[in-house]
């Protein structure tokens, strides 16, 4: 074991671009099934093992590269592990996906049968030291790592879920195992997690939970449009480190260090208030500067005990300032009534704060070997607060601002453009932190860029080493996460400016030569510049006539300055659409679609390489700044070569290019046209110009124009009609892969299909969407295709209930309400507002189903006699319902509210109506239903029901269940 002394030691585990991998196959069974997992070894055995569960498309490529990883930058074993079957790695339909992993989510048994079969086989390996297991998963994997940690189970000293999906997990014994969970702030809710944090504590689990902004689901899986680098090495150091400890390779001596190393130096606020602060230098071998990290004090004052931390930061290589906040004069050993007497002050007056705090910034910034671009403010309770007000005032001079158990439940409204990183660091048991839902919702509306840590049991003031809340783990665990991002941030990784890792890549010797050629290699090479480089590879300049472009170097210049920004720009800040003006006056429009990202024409082959005066993005040809329509726009991308041949045929590429245009192209990709006899399409040329133009618009519509439902006549004079689930957009059979692609005059919206503009029954629906090739066959076979074709055909609300299946609950009701009769009147034009089965989770429906006077009455509140789109819903509206309720709705964005419960899924039709699909039992005043005896008049009791509609063929359920799925689709 090493024994670590606390704050003088930083581990520095960064995750590498995916590797070839270095893996043995291993099989193995458990209940009977054959399993086949992939070993990677490291150079030393035995060591600890780390068992990787996989996502839920199998075990194969990524959990691969994983392990050798694993074996290779931390030196232990590493087991891929299999869960669904040795025949079974590769999944790659969706629908068996999602048959598969819902097989294990809901056989909990069998999903730790599988863990322990994988845990049992490396503990008997002489490879492994069999009591340092850790047990690692990826999405599916790791739902499987938290259902583990649930269960009991003990072989496990550590437990680490990466983007796991979070469901209702079922509490068990006590948790034996560590627990790190690292999470997408645009993955799970922070409702979800708080739920999480919750369930762990009633299991009394020792857990760690991070949170990254913005971050979306599948953040490590390095091929997925949701792949980012930031949170993938922020979460690789955290986890790695995270192994270390709970295997047993680092211990922490916990020691204080042993004296302060500080210069006094006193200073004078703009008000004139006097001040007194402590100064920590680091030993430095060189006259270079370097980073400054600014200390604020808890509500205690600044003393020994920020004067130590300062003392720490200067021993791993930054200038440390522990400032004032109080006054010289208000510093050691403040009785308790001065220190809230001062703390009140400050935070009822946050400009004074703000102001003080931007004083000690100044005076650290004058200093000549400190990094004015490079500076780090953190604080510690009181000084949290400070240092997240700060940031929340807007203030760009503290590039990151880190908040140790802050007080964060009063935070003052956040600028509109919050310019520091911030990182929190709580207590799962501190009251101070306030409501993690609210505190992410105030940074997202200053759009920070954040990241928030909790540690299990963890209270106030838990990295104060005389109180009795100090915690050695959490201390140590808060101090390297802070530590390895100030790496991140300030670029500690010993590279140079954009001119030096330019130069020692390289791959840039052209782009190199134009800019000494342009006179901007100073400009390049200013190490108090902050840039953003999107830098052509020398492959790029390829075909390019070089010493044409440096016989005129003023437009050379603008052609370089063309790729630069004077600000950094990372990855996770470009957006679909974004426009982008460049220092020499270019606009570059961001196109992202399958995880690629285009600049105009250009692709980003590597993204965030970092430099100490930049970031830079390696792009595979020079950006093109020509004219930007529509034709040159999509011509450029590279991937629309069969729809501007088949336009140039049509006579279309005039209008498409035509400056004083405003169209609106819906793109089908050359993907889109397999499997398409493009040789037919052209030998009809009226008929190929048609096509084409029910393709366009001559109006900008932008994705956020777009609602579900709508129907939309083309140019061409076809009708689409789109549909929106789920985020994904439908134009009739074709999906938007990639929406709002600007050009100058127009947008484009990228398709996966051209779109069909055949009538839209049944089995043309399903034949267009694709996913149901087997389904239309035995229909086929059963000589049932004339029946689902028939556009006379009757499917009532009931019917597609039915068939639909999450409505179980819901039809029961209405059967013992009596209102089948009433759903199902076929000359009936009704809304129904149907709660799903889970809708009623919590609702005593046995109660309700006896007394069948009060259900009626409910149901009928959640019925309207005539027939309202999710077009014909107003913000404010308000609807009585048939049993007299009254309904209010709410639209905020995209969100759909009636009363209290939410519209997830609009406008399912029915032959006799529309379905509004619901999350929650609409609730009214009660006086609507609170007279059970009341007769409730149904306008429609006069329907009688049919005598034979008991009685169903099997083959006249068939285009009921077809309907079911089909509006699953829509759902």
């Amino acid at each position: 074991m090493k024994a670590l002394v606390l704050f003088t030691a930083i581990f520095s585990f960064v995750a590498s671009d995916p590797i070839e991998p270095n893996v043995a196959p291993f099989d193995y069974m458990n209940e009977g099934d054959k399993l086949q997992g992939f070993l990677s070894v490291p150079d030393v055995t035995p060591a600890p093992v780390v068992i990787i569960l996989p996502d839920w498309d199998g075990v194969n490529l990524y959990e691969k590269q994983r392990a050798t990883m694993i074996a290779k930058e931390l030196g232990y074993v590493a087991f891929a592990a299999d869960i669904y079957g040795a025949d079974l790695h590769e999944v790659v339909e969706f629908s068996e996906r999602i048959e598969l992993s819902t097989k294990y989510r809901s056989n909990n048994a069998l999903y730790i049968s599988r863990i322990k079969a994988a845990i049992d086989l490396m503990k008997s390996s002489d490879l492994v030291i069999s009591d340092k297991i850790a047990v690692i998963g990826y999405c599916f994997g790791g739902t499987g790592v938290i259902t583990y940690a649930l269960s009991g189970e003990s072989d496990a000293a550590a437990l680490v879920s990466l983007h796991g999906g979070l469901t209702d997990f079922v509490v068990g014994p006590e948790v034996k195992p560590k627990l790190l969970v690292l999470s997408g702030g645009a993955d799970d809710t922070a409702t979800d997690i708080m739920k999480l944090e919750d369930t762990l504590n009633v299991a009394n689990a020792t857990w760690e939970i991070t949170r990254y902004s913005g971050i979306k689901h599948g953040f490590t899986a390095f091929e997925s449009g949701a792949y980012n680098k930031w949170a993938d090495e922020r979460s690789w150091k955290s986890m790695s480190f995270f192994l270390q400890e709970a295997l047993g390779d680092v211990a922490f001596a916990g020691k204080i260090p042993a004296a302060e190393s500080v210069e006094t130096i006193d200073y004078t606020d703009v008000d004139g208030a006097l001040l007194r602060g402590y100064l920590s230098i680091p030993e430095m071998g060189s006259s270079a500067k370097v980073p400054a990290v600014i200390i604020f004090p808890d509500w205690d004052g600044v003393n020994q005990y920020e004067k130590l931390r300062a003392t720490s930061l200067s021993g791993v290589g930054y200038v440390a300032f522990a400032a004032d906040i109080y006054g010289k004069d208000l510093q050691e050993d403040l009785p308790f009534d001065t220190r809230r007497e001062q703390a009140t002050l400050y935070r009822s007056n946050q400009a004074l704060y703000v102001q003080r705090m931007q004083t000690a910034i100044d005076l650290v910034k004058a200093r000549d070997d400190v990094d004015i671009n490079k500076i780090a403010i953190i604080g510690y309770c009181f000084g949290g607060t400070g240092v997240v007000t700060y940031a929340f005032s807007g203030a760009e001079d503290a590039k990151i601002a880190v908040a140790f158990h802050g007080g964060l439940t009063s935070l003052p409204s956040p600028s509109p453009e919050i310019k520091s990183h911030i990182l929190i660091l709580s207590g799962g048991d501190d009251d101070a932190h306030g409501n993690q839902t609210e505190l992410e919702m105030h940074f997202n509306e200053g759009n920070a860029d954040w990241e928030i840590t909790r540690y299990a049991d963890v209270v106030h003031g838990f990295t104060s080493w005389t109180s009795g809340g100090y915690n050695l783990l959490a201390d140590a665990r808060s101090w390297e996460s802070m530590l390895t991002e100030f790496e991140r941030i300030f670029n500690m990784d010993g590279s140079g400016t954009v001119v030096d890792v330019a130069t020692e890549a390289g791959i840039f010797n052209t782009l190199l030569a134009a800019a000494a050629g342009a006179g901007l290699v100073d400009t390049l090479s200013n190490p108090d510049a902050t840039l953003t480089v999107l830098a052509p590879s020398d492959a790029a300049f390829e075909g390019i006539d070089v010493m044409t472009l440096v016989s005129d170097l003023e437009a050379l210049k603008t052609l370089l300055l063309n790729h630069v920004l004077d600000t950094e720009v990372y990855s996770k800040d470009l957006s679909n659409g974004q426009v982008v003006t460049m220092l020499g006056g270019g606009e570059v429009t961001v196109m992202i679609a399958d995880g690629k990202v285009m600049l105009n024409n250009a692709m980003v082959v590597s993204p965030d390489v970092m430099a100490s005066n930049g970031v830079i993005h390696v792009l595979d040809a020079l950006i093109d700044f020509s004219d930007d329509n529509i034709v040159n726009v999509a011509s450029a991308n590279g991937n629309f070569g069969t729809l501007l041949a088949a336009a140039n045929a049509a006579g279309l590429v005039d209008t498409l290019s035509n400056p004083d245009a405003t169209l609106t192209v819906f793109a089908p990709s050359d993907a889109a046209f397999e499997g398409i006899d493009v040789m037919t399409l052209v030998s009809d040329l009226e008929a190929l110009k048609t096509l084409l133009l029910n393709h366009v618009l001559d109006t900008e519509v932008y994705s956020k124009d777009l609602s579900n439902g709508q129907v939309v006549t083309m140019l061409g004079g076809g009708e689409v009609t789109v549909l929106i689930a789920d985020g994904k957009v439908m134009l009739n059979n074709a999906v938007v892969v990639s929406p709002d692609v600007m050009a100058s005059n127009g947008v484009i919206h990228v398709l996966d299909k051209l779109i069909d503009f055949s009538v839209d029954n049944i089995v043309n629906v399903a034949s267009a969407n694709g996913n149901f090739g087997t389904l239309l066959a035995a229909a086929n076979a059963a000589g049932l295709v004339d029946t689902l074709s028939n556009p006379d055909a009757n499917y009532t609300i009931v019917d597609v209930a039915t068939a639909n299946g999450s409505f179980g609950t819901l039809l029961t009701a209405a059967t013992a309400a009596g209102l089948v009769d009433t759903l199902s009147d076929p000359d009936a034009t009704l809304t129904v507002f149907a709660p799903t089965d889970e809708a009623f989770e919590g609702v005593d429906v046995a109660a309700l189903l006896k007394d069948t006077g009060a259900l009626k009455a409910i149901l009928l509140n959640h019925v309207l006699g005539s027939v309202v789109m999710s077009t014909d819903l107003t913000d404010d509206q308000e609807v009585t319902m048939l049993g007299g309720g009254k309904l209010t709705v709410k639209i905020d964005g995209g969100t759909v509210m009636v009363n209290n419960a939410k519209v997830t899924g609009a406008d399912v039709k029915a032959t006799n109506g529309v379905i509004h699909v619901i999350d929650s039992v609409i609730t009214f005043d009660a006086k609507v239903v609170d007279d059970k005896n009341e007769k409730v008049e149904d306008p429609t009791d006069k329907v009688k029901p049919n005598e034979d509609e008991s009685s169903t063929s099997a083959c006249s359920l068939a285009p009921i269940v077809l309907i079911a799925m089909i509006s699953m689709i829509v759902v």
